[in-house]
């Protein structure tokens, strides 16, 4: 996780932890709360990721499942489930697409 501030001016907001794996950002431990955001800026997580491109994350997040005793607890779906099913349907779009576009260029 990195710190990352809501705001760019002083006294607006407190510190917040931006996870790259999940692209969230979280409200951190008390023990980090009293930091003022506006000391690391919006933008740090990702000038320093794009700084860094080796810590970048590049397997996809496993979604949580909750379960009780082993079973899950309904068919309800994460953030971050939704958020891969969108992606995994824009690249089939766009594979379908560029398929049909192959084949009216052949006729």
């Amino acid at each position: 996780v990195l710190p990352v501030g809501t705001s760019e001016d002083l006294r607006v907001g407190r510190v917040k932890v931006y996870c790259a794996k999940c692209e969230q950002q979280y409200t951190p431990r008390s023990k980090f709360a009293d930091i003022d955001g506006s000391f690391f800026g919006m933008s740090f997580p990702h000038v320093f990721l794009l700084s860094y491109s080796s810590q970048v994350p590049l397997d996809p997040p496993r979604p949580f499942v909750p379960r009780i005793f082993g079973f899950k607890l309904h068919g309800h779906t994460s953030i971050i489930e939704r958020k891969l099913q969108k992606e995994r349907q824009k690249e089939k779009e766009q594979r379908q697409a560029a398929i049909a576009n192959e084949q009216m260029n052949r006729t």
